[in-house]
């Protein structure tokens, strides 16, 4: 298994574009961070309202643009072996077709997770420098964000783990459709029409029931850090839906990867 995982490492890595996405990702996480902690004002409310604004959250809000990226890194690293016929050579190399798509699912895995650590790291490193100048201090119920806060760990572990399990959603819908625009396309719908929909639909019973079970709205609610939690969904159940779908496009990639032919 080492093997593979070298093999599948060094693939990812000698493809120019692995770290132009990486970087990518570095980058739209920490630009959007910037644009909205030093551009975000302090909510002005009346006297007889409650007005606290989710300020890790707020910190955080680049992840929904990183995710496209991670989705277009998932797909190179699946489809681009089906579409240049690579495939072939590496399934004759290794006949268990299965222990390749787990390497490709552990290498993706792990270069999510380190720049997502660091991303998410400088995001919120970033949001406590800046947001204090905005008014958002501890005088008014905005205490400095810090690492000891379980709740943002709980938003920063859980952010990390957002990026993966959308990463390995799409490798396993690539992996079923083995085109890279058909994977991209697919991924993206998922993950923007639950909140779409959610906009147009008027019945509070749906919109909620959308919002409980989009990939999107449910994983993300993970960042929610104000008690009580809003949203309908808990924020580790949320995390719980996202998982289900990832399970669910790894299994039919894997049903994909084993019985059809290269």
């Amino acid at each position: 298994m080492m093997r593979l995982l070298r093999a599948e490492g060094s693939k990812l890595a000698t493809v120019r574009s692995t770290w132009w996405l990486l970087a990518g990702i570095l980058v739209t996480m920490l630009g959007v961070a910037a644009a909205v902690t030093l551009s975000v004002d302090l909510p002005r409310c009346g006297p007889d309202t409650t007005c606290m604004e989710d300020t890790p959250r707020l910190s955080l809000f680049g992840t929904r643009l990183a995710q496209v990226l991670i989705v277009i890194l998932a797909a190179a690293a699946i489809c681009g072996e089906y579409e240049s016929r690579m495939a072939m050579t590496t399934f004759s190399a290794t006949p268990k077709r299965l222990r390749v798509y787990a390497a490709k699912a552990t290498v993706l895995t792990a270069a999510t997770a380190v720049v997502g650590a660091f991303a998410v790291a400088g995001t919120l490193l970033m949001a406590r420098l800046t947001l204090p100048y905005h008014g958002y201090t501890a005088a008014r119920g905005y205490p400095l964000l810090s690492a000891a806060d379980g709740d943002l760990q709980r938003a920063a572990g859980g952010t990390v783990l957002y990026l993966c399990l959308v990463g390995l959603m799409s490798l396993g819908i690539g992996a079923s459709t083995r085109s890279h625009a058909a994977t991209i396309s697919t991924v993206l719908g998922l993950l923007f029409l639950f909140p779409l929909a959610g906009a147009f639909v008027t019945a509070p019973r749906w919109q909620d029931r959308l919002h409980k079970w989009g990939p999107m709205d449910a994983g993300l609610a993970i960042q929610n850090t104000l008690h009580p939690v809003p949203g309908p969904i808990h924020p580790w159940h949320g995390l719980g839906v996202l998982a289900l779908w990832a399970l669910a496009a790894l299994i039919a990639g894997a049903l994909t990867v084993r019985f059809r032919d290269a």
